[in-house]
């Protein structure tokens, strides 16, 4: 009877062992990975989105969520590493690309692999990839750095801008809301740089550009700076010369501009939350993963975000632009 009695008792435990296995092989089987690639690593905006990234890790235990970019903004870079995550066959893949027409081989390959893709600030790749989330309106903030410049400059004087290229669709977007708002509206504006210049999204190319730009034309009064690295660049230009000729507006993240906008050094500091949009991308690629039914309408939790519009051909339209001032910018911890 003893010896039934351990036979059984040796079997219960091989069963349980068996079944926490087998459960728990299942709990790792549902979890998805997926990855952010991103333009770079080593700027601002990146490690803002990042963060978003992380935290919606931290708060979904059925994914694996991180971020993993190319050192410099390189679409070849970028190319070769989602390259990679489709070898390793994660679940999915968010993209914040460098060109978003250089990449269409490779989202297109990743699609075929049965890869869930989600784009942000890349609207060229609506109908390849699953879908393209713009967080903002890109031609209406541009058009707002112009209006800000515009009236800063009472609709008179010269000015140069700057993008991080200009196969970055996002930016040529800005670009193009504010030229256009300029020249409607500030006619007797002049446009220095028929092209913007192109940073690449780098601080040293950008401080070398802006300098480039004041000895060109030492009687310049504006500067649009569409990369975060260019407009700080003037700021600290414009305060080491103590030049008070020059007025700046642009893209900016309250990190790096904080004290530039709270000095008076720019004005009209326009953008959105990094942390927010990573959040968001993920999510949006989460929800796909899960089986949820994307409406003409979409929550993805952000302010600004909680009601995106989503178009036939796959662009997800939220209103979260920020404009950050002396008096506000300190609340923004991105």
């Amino acid at each position: 009877m003893r010896k039934v009695s351990l036979l059984i008792g040796i079997v219960t435990l091989v069963l349980a062992i068996f079944m926490v296995s087998v459960l728990g092989a299942a709990e790792e089987a549902e979890q998805f990975e997926i990855v952010m690639v991103a333009k770079t690593e080593g700027l601002a905006w990146f490690d803002g989105t990042k963060r978003g990234v992380e935290e919606f890790d931290a708060t979904h235990p059925d994914v694996k969520a991180y971020q993993h970019s190319p050192d410099g903004a390189d679409p070849v870079k970028q190319a070769a590493l989602i390259e990679d995550y489709i070898a390793k066959g994660v679940d999915a893949i968010c993209i914040i690309p460098n060109d978003p027409k250089a990449l269409i081989p490779v989202v297109k390959k990743a699609k075929e692999e049965g890869i869930v893709v989600v784009i942000h600030e890349g609207a060229d790749l609506c109908g390849i990839a699953d879908y393209d989330l713009e967080v903002i309106n890109n031609y209406y903030l541009g058009s707002l750095m112009g209006k800000a410049l515009g009236e800063e400059l009472g609709g008179k004087g010269k000015w140069a801008c700057t993008v991080g290229g200009h196969t970055m669709q996002t930016h040529m977007e800005w670009w193009q809301g504010a030229v256009d708002y300029i020249k409607e509206n500030f006619p007797e504006m002049e446009l220095l740089n028929e092209m913007p210049y192109e940073d690449h999204d780098d601080a040293k190319i950008g401080y070398d550009i802006c300098r480039q730009i004041l000895r060109t034309w030492p009687d310049i009064n504006g500067f649009i700076g569409f990369t975060v690295e260019s407009r700080s660049s003037m700021c600290r230009l414009l305060k080491e010369t103590n030049n008070k000729n020059v007025k700046v507006t642009g893209l900016a993240v309250p990190s790096a501009l904080r004290d530039y906008i709270k000095e008076g050094w720019t004005h009209g500091a326009f953008g959105n939350s990094p942390d927010d949009a990573g959040y968001a991308t993920v999510l949006l690629a989460y929800k796909i993963l899960k089986g949820e039914e994307i409406g003409e309408t979409v929550n993805l939790e952000k302010p600004g975000l909680e009601n995106c519009e989503v178009s036939e051909n796959g662009l997800v339209q939220g209103h979260a632009e920020l404009e950050f001032t002396p008096e506000n910018v300190d609340q923004f911890k991105f």
